[in-house]
Formats: structure tokens, C-alpha cells, sequence
């Protein structure tokens, strides 16, 4: 809510009017799954685009300041390092504060070199089958 200094009347329809739209999207958009999916969203980018800079940022806007909540943006961004931590654990990710967001990008994938190398490994036996034939 809007906090009332003594320059705005909190009846006016105004202030009335913003606090309603704030509290209907609050009660719209909350358990819907919109941070499950934006984290997923983030896993699926920095994997698919390694050492790149992806910003992190909730869906949630602050209409008093005209830009993502800094609040909700480390907290999605604490939720994307808690599951990287849980399903990548031997990945490497840094990570820098940009304005009021954070930013991550993969450094290194212990998953990706392994996926790599059995593709070769697999490609050098297909290799050796094909060639007794």
C-alpha cells in the first residue's frame, strides 16, 4: 500500500485506485508458478547460452518505483542458485549485482564435458564397428 504522506488525501480515487491494483495483482499472480517457470526459464538459458551475462529479475513490478522490485529480484535470484546448486552440482556459475538485479552466467559445465566426451567415445566405437564390417 501506498504509504500516505500529507501531501495525498488516502481517499482520494487516485491513491484508492493504485492501492486496488496493487493489492489485484498481488492476489492475481501469487501460486500461480509464473517464479517456478521464469527459474526454469533461467536454467534453460544460461545453459543454452554459456559464459553469457542473463539477467535476473521477478515478474514482479513495483509500480512505485517504475521498475522490478529489488526484493522479489534476489530472491528469484537465491531460488535459481539454490536449484543449480541441488541439480548442477559440479557446474561453475559466477554472478555480479547489476542496478537492482543480479546477473549469472555458466563458467563451466561438468555435465556438458562429460556429455561431450561419451559422444565421442561413442562416435570412435560406431567408428570401430563400421570399419570390421
Amino acid at each position: 500500500m501506498i504509504k500516505i504522506n500529507r501531501h495525498f488525501d488516502e481517499n482520494s480515487p487516485l491513491i484508492r485506485k493504485i492501492n486496488l491494483v496493487e493489492r489485484l495483482c498481488e492476489l492475481k499472480y501469487r501460486a500461480t508458478g509464473r517464479t517456478t517457470r521464469l527459474v526454469d526459464e533461467y536454467v534453460q538459458n544460461l545453459y543454452s547460452k554459456p559464459n553469457e551475462w542473463i539477467g535476473i529479475t521477478d515478474h514482479f513490478w513495483n509500480y512505485k518505483t517504475g521498475k522490478t522490485d529489488t526484493g522479489a529480484n534476489y530472491s528469484i535470484f537465491n531460488k535459481l542458485m539454490h536449484r543449480l546448486s541441488d541439480e548442477h552440482p559440479g557446474d561453475k556459475f559466477d554472478y555480479r549485482k547489476n542496478g537492482n538485479h543480479m546477473e549469472v552466467r555458466l563458467v563451466s559445465s561438468v555435465s556438458g564435458e562429460y556429455i561431450n566426451e561419451e559422444i565421442k567415445r561413442l562416435e570412435k566405437e560406431l567408428m570401430e564397428l563400421n570399419t570390421k564390417e
